[in-house]
This record gives structure tokens, C-alpha cells and sequence, in this order.
């Protein structure tokens, strides 16, 4: 009798830290917003919603980013501005 392979098993795709450009504003209010995303091989993607805004640490007090949940081409992704001066983007790469 032949086994079935079990799929469950199959390599997930790992999670990495992408810096991007971001094209941003400052309201008046002083809200930052951002609204484009240039990826490393020069694409440019609009940031068609800003679905919310959070306070995001991840290893630290120190360490504070902001999280940007965006939806970009239909598609919700994470956006962080990580200590207030770089911004990426969590990329799903093969494990």
C-alpha cells in the first residue's frame, strides 16, 4: 500500500525585514501619511487606504515604530516606521 505524502509539512515562506522609500506627508495636524512605496527595484506602488495606525515595539521599549496597515493594489500589508527614521515592509521570501 503507497502512503499519501502528508502536505502539511510544505516549506512556509519566511518573513523579512525590506527597507523601502516612502513618499510621505506631514499634515497640519501633524499626522505623517504615508502614500507611495518605491520598491529596491524601482517600482512604485500607491498606497490606495490607510486602514489603521498603531504603536508597534518589537524588542524593545527603546526600539519604538509605528505600524501602517495599508492596502496596496487590493492587498493588506504592513508598512513600520521603525525609530522614526526608516521604513519597511515584512517580504515573504522562500524558505
Amino acid at each position: 500500500m503507497k502512503s499519501v505524502k502528508d502536505q502539511s509539512h510544505k516549506a512556509q515562506p519566511k518573513t523579512i525585514k525590506t527597507y523601502v522609500t516612502v513618499s510621505a506627508i506631514f499634515n497640519p495636524d501633524g499626522k505623517l501619511t504615508p502614500e507611495y512605496i518605491r520598491w529596491r527595484d524601482g517600482r512604485i506602488f500607491r498606497i490606495e487606504k490607510i486602514i489603521g495606525v498603531e504603536n508597534y515595539t518589537k524588542d524593545s521599549i527603546i526600539n519604538m515604530d509605528v505600524m501602517y496597515t495599508c492596502s496596496i493594489l487590493g492587498k493588506v500589508c504592513h508598512l513600520y516606521f521603525e525609530n522614526w527614521s526608516k521604513w519597511f515592509v515584512e517580504e515573504k521570501v522562500a524558505a
